[in-house]
């Protein structure tokens, strides 16, 4: 209960620091890259071209529209090669998600596709892990369980950074944007709540069973007393009953 307490609290320093990012406007792309180790969860405003024959996939994944929660559509997320202008240097860019038919078949969404160059804003952030026991990230061609971004650049030859587009930036039959994971919601109040009671509970329960393994004890000590008195009483008749006898023959033998 006491960890939740304390992961609630960074769960609400987490959620304001989303939001007032979200409310940031877009800072330029840095011409050091490195300094975006330092800008995660910031908008950065990108200028570039993308190279569209070298996608990679991740997935799948569902759908997550303006919400903390996904909606139930399997799909990949395309993250793909982008060639900065003022730096010619490239990074690598989730452009947002497709669904099924979309990722086997880049033909349905030619028109999201966009040559040249092209102006958008989107999340500075980290890279995902793969969750432990689970087995190596490529799942086939071109596609990827988590987004591995040492793995992608070292694939694709680019920087080890990537940016995730914003909704607002989805291009006609491309990509949705918007797809990162929020933290606008915490929980945390009814895991506590949860665990406090459960501390509750399993404590009454003990409480309970002490109590009664007490009354035991007390019934227990109550019935070997009771026993020891009852040995002692009989003990005390025996020798009485020992005493007059003996006065009897005593007094027959005088006789």
């Amino acid at each position: 209960g006491n960890w939740q307490v304390r992961r609630m609290r960074e769960k609400d320093k987490l959620i304001e620091f989303e939001k007032r990012e979200l409310e940031k406007p877009a800072l330029s792309m840095p011409d050091d890259l490195t300094e975006l180790n330092d800008l995660e969860w910031k908008k950065v405003r990108c200028v570039g071209v993308f190279d569209h024959s070298r996608e990679q996939f991740v997935g799948p994944r569902p759908l997550m529209k303006q919400t903390s929660d996904p909606v139930s559509y399997s799909g990949y997320l395309v993250v793909t090669p982008f060639k900065l202008s003022h730096n010619g240097k490239w990074i690598l860019v989730n452009r947002g998600w497709v669904d099924i038919k979309q990722r086997h078949d880049s033909a349905s969404r030619a028109a999201g596709q966009i040559e040249g160059e092209v102006e958008f804003v989107a999340k500075v952030r980290k890279g995902e892990k793969l969750p432990r026991g689970s087995a190596m990230n490529t799942t086939g061609r071109n596609t990827w369980r988590v987004k591995d971004v040492p793995g992608f650049a070292e694939l694709l030859t680019t920087e080890p950074y990537i940016v995730d587009v914003v909704y607002e930036y989805t291009p006609k039959d491309g990509p949705i944007g918007g797809q990162t994971p929020l933290h606008l919601t915490n929980k945390h109040l009814e895991y506590v709540v949860t665990w406090y009671g459960i501390a509750i509970v399993t404590s009454l329960f003990i409480l309970s069973m002490l109590r009664q393994y007490l009354r035991q004890v007390r019934r227990q000590r109550a019935f070997l007393a009771n026993k020891q008195l009852q040995q002692q009483r009989q003990q005390q008749h025996q020798e009485q009953a020992a005493r007059l006898l003996k006065g009897g023959e005593d007094a027959g033998t005088a006789v």
